[in-house]
């Protein structure tokens, strides 16, 4: 039974991060580092990534995994 507060989750990244694309087929494998966070109106986030050619695109947090841990897993 809830207590009708919501409580918001942590931003699975932080900006400075460095990451890697897993989804969206357009950039997938593609590197870059998360410059800004949004929060949408439905407390999602979106992460706003920069590639090292300086084009930048949005990304939800599924789409995204952080290059600390792909190194220690490949």
């Amino acid at each position: 039974m809830g207590t009708g507060f919501y409580t918001a989750r942590k931003a699975r990244f932080e900006v400075g991060d460095q990451v890697k694309v897993v989804g969206l087929l357009l950039h997938q494998g593609r590197q870059g580092r998360v410059v800004e966070i949004t929060e949408g109106f439905d407390s999602i986030y979106r992460y706003h990534v920069r590639f090292p050619d300086g084009f930048m695109e949005t990304f939800f947090g599924l789409e995204l995994v952080s290059m600390a841990s792909y190194e220690k897993c490949a």
